[in-house]
């Protein structure tokens, strides 16, 4: 904690973010074989032309657009087909980073990261608040060839590294099935971390308001509304 305002150092944040998105085509037709498509994403691949759309290039690990064929007889269509996506392998890793203080004011502190995604909201320079550690299996046993998801190291090996932990459903109409495992770590020494540029040690109450405030993303969300149940409820009936 510091005495600068949670909202003035995420417009820091955001003002030292360098990322820019552009939409680009997918794909582009072979002038030497017409009827036939390559990638124009640099890495991306057609896996299986017209079955599946992309796929990592290297190793298939990340995600991949494939067609499903819905039906029920309790929704408004019968029966459709969409695209969705679908990331093989285990659940992401979100994990939210606290501490018991053991006095009344501030009780919990946290540990939350300002974060930079393509497809954040472009009028926040793509930084949103995110959880203490975000990252897919593929980013954690480093598939793109790149370094380790930050904080990777505070993500237990045993569960009883953990106070709580469950997987979550993400966005099923688009989605399929895919889950992230929300965990909450405690840390007594997490005042004593050193603080990378892009982390910040808030409050229950500074944490409320920016989540309030449409600042957090969903898992830093998703991640939060577990916290205060679990606090309240489950961590009393040791559950």
């Amino acid at each position: 904690m510091t005495g600068q305002s949670w909202q003035d150092w995420l417009h820091e944040q955001r003002v030292k973010s360098t990322m820019t998105v552009e939409q680009t085509p997918l794909v582009e037709e072979s002038r030497l074989d017409p009827g036939a498509f390559r990638s124009l994403l640099k890495g991306w691949i057609f896996k299986r032309p017209w079955t599946n759309l992309v796929v990592f290039a290297h190793s298939g690990s990340f995600f991949e657009v494939v067609g499903v064929r819905i039906r029920s007889l309790r929704t408004a269509l019968r029966e459709w087909s969409q695209p969705m996506f679908k990331q093989p392998g285990p659940p992401g890793t979100v994990c939210l980073v606290y501490k018991n203080t053991g006095i009344a004011d501030p009780y919990h502190l946290f540990l939350v990261r300002a974060h930079e995604e393509g497809g954040n909201d472009p009028e926040k320079r793509f930084v949103m608040l995110s959880a203490s550690v975000q990252a897919s299996p593929s980013n954690l046993a480093r598939t793109h060839g790149g370094p380790a998801p930050q904080r990777a190291d505070l993500i237990p090996v045993e569960s009883s590294g953990f106070k709580f932990a469950q997987d979550q459903q993400q966005d099923s109409g688009r989605f399929l099935n895919k889950k992230v495992k929300i965990m909450l770590i405690e840390r007594p020494d997490l005042e004593e971390l050193e603080l990378i540029d892009n982390e910040r040690i808030f409050t229950l109450r500074e944490l409320r308001e920016a989540v309030l405030a449409g600042e957090c993303n969903s898992h830093l969300c998703e991640a939060m509304a577990y916290f205060e149940i679990w606090s309240n409820i489950g961590s009393q009936s040791g559950s």
